[in-house]
């Protein structure tokens, strides 16, 4: 996609990082939300805490790579 808007020369550069902020922000926004409705989910299963933090925190961890997957096009266009 960011590659598309590139190549098309009637799309200036300066508008690029406002649409990959948007797409990193709509990615961003849902992993957090599957984040939270997972933790939400276990917990109504009646699943213990603790494996409850682990999930969470393998989450996290997996969500760390795809938060801002767009970034590196910025700043290699």
């Amino acid at each position: 996609m960011v590659a598309a808007l590139r190549a098309n020369s009637s799309i200036p550069y300066s508008v690029i990082p406002g649409v990959v902020d948007c797409v990193n922000s709509l990615i961003g926004t849902t992993v957090d939300f599957l984040q939270s409705e997972t933790a939400k989910l276990l917990h109504d299963a009646g699943v213990s805490g603790s494996i409850i933090a682990d999930v969470e925190a393998a989450l996290k961890r997996q969500s760390d790579t795809v938060n801002e997957s767009l970034h590196f096009f910025v700043l290699t266009i």
